[in-house]
């Protein structure tokens, strides 16, 4: 059994690890595809938003595709939407083709990361699983830009990048196969397993996690999206210098995860996601207003160890959710996918039409809500551990 859980967390990791440096990978390629597929600007910006409406619309249906064919089989799903969807950029340059199958791709991710998360919820897992989960994420984003550089350098073109992804998912869906995954209803009454569990919407710290969920994911795509653009406009540092940040900020947020292993043995999941995003706020908010390069550089490598453990923690604070079919987990992860469409749009448009201060500083006041948000959730996990334990 351990050995088996073991090997299946190793899976999980390397779904995160392709579910990471594929969407990393698809910002990363937009100025190939512009120059080989003849797309515009604006034609470009809509592949991205496109993928990211895919991963929204699979956080609110990932749930029933869970309930209809179970944990192992979308498992594989996933493996291969993100195979077919990619597999596009190696042949068409049609516009309307990419769109399509880069939708299919954020569908594969949504996917990927509801039944990784109930996967690794679930009894036996080794103890730092969602950590390892969730730094194997990191990891693919951060070597996702370095390897198209070093196959560009070596003349293999940008598709070798893509044929990476394709071949990798499908490597894994082949490895997924031989897999006995089985589904909590499976050792249950059959007759109730037919009906979609929604008690969960009863639960009034539910819609805290999913806002929870809603504010970090528009946060952390707007610094993946947007902190470049910052730094080198308002004169921070040069162009090159702020791109280099963007990769050592996930560098950091890898090393920071696997720290977070012996802090979560130690620290619950709720203190962790206070303390974290209130220094974060804090960080964000003096980043805000700096003009020294060296300290820039010291904020963003503290934002690094903040960050990456408050996705983790996230996903540990509402472990109570994600459970079963996925039905509740999979909203939840909706929310995510929500603010991060929702959240950098807005920022951007601050950006455009207010100033570079006023876009960071929403950022900033969005971490605030969560800091909030995170207080309200600790108050009520405590009153009902205590009320559970016969102390309150």
């Amino acid at each position: 059994m351990v050995a088996f859980m073991k090997k299946l967390l190793s899976l999980l990791c390397m779904g995160f690890i392709i579910n990471g440096f594929m969407v990393i990978m698809t910002g990363t390629l937009l100025t190939y595809l512009m120059q080989d597929c003849g797309l515009t600007f604006s034609q470009a910006g809509l592949l991205a938003s496109i993928q990211s409406a895919g991963n929204l619309a699979a956080g609110l249906l990932s749930g029933l595709v869970i309930k209809a064919i179970g944990r192992k089989y979308s498992s594989m799903l996933y493996c291969l939407m993100f195979a077919a969807g990619f597999s596009v950029l190696l042949y068409s340059s049609s516009p309307a083709l990419i769109y399509v199958c880069i939708f299919i791709s954020g569908l594969g991710w949504g996917l990927c990361n509801n039944v990784c998360h109930l996967l690794v919820n679930g009894e036996g897992m080794p103890s730092g699983g969602i950590y390892f989960m969730h730094t194997s994420y990191a990891l693919g984003a951060f070597i996702g830009p370095m390897a198209l550089n070093l196959l560009l350098a070596m003349k293999f073109g940008w598709r070798s990048s893509v044929w990476v992804v394709v071949i990798s998912s499908i490597l894994l869906f082949l490895l997924f196969i031989p897999m006995k995954i089985t589904d909590e209803e499976e050792s249950g009454d059959k007759e109730k397993s037919t009906a979609i569990d929604l008690s969960f919407l009863k639960n009034k710290r539910y819609y805290i996690c999913f806002f929870l969920y809603f504010c970090y994911g528009g946060v952390e795509t707007c610094i993946n999206s947007w902190l470049i653009t910052f730094l080198s406009e308002k004169g921070i540092m040069s162009l090159s210098t702020a791109q280099i940040m963007l990769s050592t900020l996930w560098l950091v947020i890898i090393v920071g995860r696997l720290l977070q292993i012996f802090l979560e043995k130690r620290i619950a999941a709720r203190y962790l996601l206070l303390g974290q995003s209130a220094m974060m706020f804090a960080c964000i908010t003096m980043l805000t207003f700096t003009k020294s390069e060296i300290f820039a550089i010291a904020l963003i490598l503290i934002i690094g160890l903040f960050m990456a453990g408050i996705t983790p923690a996230n996903a540990l604070n509402a472990k109570e959710f994600m459970h079963g079919e996925g039905v509740s987990s999979g909203i939840i992860f909706a929310g995510s996918g929500l603010g991060s469409t929702l959240i950098p749009y807005l920022v951007g448009a601050l950006f455009d039409h207010v100033s570079l201060t006023m876009g960071m500083l929403s950022v900033s006041g969005l971490l605030l809500i969560f800091t909030l948000m995170a207080v309200v959730n600790t108050v009520m996990v405590t009153k009902d551990f205590n009320t559970k334990s016969g102390t309150g």
